[in-house]
Formats: structure tokens, sequence, C-alpha cells
């Protein structure tokens, strides 16, 4: 059985792919507030309150009407890693770092190559998570104001009709568990803990959960040292050919060394 959404968009954005009366607008700039530095993760429950204070989980016999409110209690996973880093070739390691040392939790099935012209880059600045949902982690490569980017998606969702094409192009990387598990919609890639992060007016509550609750994703080029990402718009096959390696830092809201 397919999944059903309802979709909450910001009143400056591209094209929404929610259809008619599947989604409604809130007074927000796309890319900040709770679309930014406050959105909460990918698996993060909602509920309804109800004008009496009565709340329940979202479910499709519990929907909102009007003058109800939706609660998202945003959270933070304590099991995540600190870093993913991902070896951009066929058979290339995804390990994740965890305080408790490395765990290999994936491997690559087909690399990045290229950029491609995925709209809400357009909301985005470079080297940052565009998007994260139960089956593609979205990442700008194009400052913002310009659309450009790729998109590093598990196994089973490149297996579907819709992304047949992922296996011709360059902008996509498929990847696969190392185990019999799926990855769709598991932690930590594709579940719990990646968020567009804050910028612009963005401020959360202290200095450091301002700072620190921004993915950020770098490079390494023919093997050399970490850098971020070139700046590339549009569609440009070729554009990352001789990337050898992805970082990306999880966000975080705790100042360093804090227990």
């Amino acid at each position: 059985e397919k999944g059903r959404t309802i979709s909450i968009l910001p009143q400056t954005t591209v094209a929404p792919a929610a259809g008619k009366k599947t989604f409604f607008t809130v007074r927000s700039d796309a890319g900040t507030g709770i679309f930014g530095g406050w959105a909460p993760p990918v698996g993060t429950k909602v509920y309804v309150r109800r004008p009496d204070d009565r709340q329940a989980l979202l479910s499709c016999e519990n929907m909102p009407v009007e003058g109800d409110i939706l609660v998202i209690p945003v959270e933070e996973t304590a099991s995540l890693p600190y870093i993913v880093d991902i070896e951009n070739r066929p058979g290339g390691r995804i390990i994740a770092w965890y305080s408790q040392g490395p765990q290999i939790i994936a491997r690559v099935i087909r690399p990045i190559y290229g950029t491609g012209r995925f709209e809400g880059t357009l909301f985005q600045r470079g080297s940052r998570i565009r998007a994260n949902h139960t089956g593609v982690i979205d990442i700008s490569t194009s400052p913002r104001g310009e659309i450009g980017g790729f998109q590093i998606m598990p196994l089973l969702h490149g297996a579907s009709s819709e992304m047949a094409s992922a296996w011709q192009l360059t902008q996509w990387m498929i990847i696969a568990s190392t185990s019999h598990n799926i990855l769709v919609g598991t932690t930590p890639l594709f579940s719990d803990g990646l968020i567009p992060g804050t910028q612009l007016q963005d401020k959360l509550w202290d200095i450091w959960s301002t700072y620190e609750r921004r993915p950020l994703i770098l490079c390494r080029l023919d093997g050399g040292p970490w850098q971020f990402f070139p700046s590339v718009s549009g569609r440009q096959d070729k554009a990352l050919y001789n990337m050898t390696h992805i970082r990306i830092y999880y966000p975080a809201t705790k100042e360093p060394l804090q227990k």
C-alpha cells in the first residue's frame, strides 16, 4: 500500500510537489525557520491538538481540521554518528563515526560524477543538505539563489520505475546496505538525523546550537585534503568526476566537550 502525506510549504517556494488540497502554507521563507534551523528530522512524530487540548498522533483516522494545531516535537537522537564518510567509487565504504568507534553501514553501488537541476537547491547554499527524506539525501553544490546539486539514494528507491534514469545519469549516487536490511527510512542516513540547518537570519537558543545545527558537507578531489564542494550550478555531467570522498558532519546543539 502506498503511503499518504500532507505537506507544509513556505510561502516562497518553487512549484510544490504536493497535490491540490494536500498541503497548506505558512508565513516563512524557504530554507529558514521550520524549513531550516528549526526543521524536524525525518521520522519525527506529528500530533493533532484539538481546541479542547486533546492531543493524538496524526493518522488517516485523525486528520487536522480548521481550528486544530499540529504539534511537532523536535528532538535529537542520542545514537547518531558525528561524521559519515563516503568513498566515491563502486564498492566504496560508507563509514559512520560514533563515539564508540567507526562502523561500515553501507557500500556505494553507483558513484557520483555530476550535478543536476534539483530545484530546492535554489534556497540552500553549497556544501549543505538541501533536503532529506526516507529515500534521498539531497546536497547543494550551488550558491543560494542558483540551482545545482546531487542526490544519494538507497538501492530500493533506485530500483523503482520512477528512478530508472538514475542508472544512466551522473547526478545520483546509489548505495546499498552491507546486510540484508534495507536502507530506506532507516537511521542514520534516511531517518532521525539530517536537516537543512540554520542559515540567513535563523537563530536558535544559543551560539552553539545556531552554529552546529547545520550539517556541513565536504569533499576530497583526487584524494587531496578535505574542502568545500566546488561551486557548480545547473546540469554538468562531469563536474565532480574527480571527487574521491564525501564527508557529512551531523547536526548538533551542545557546546563541544559538554557532558
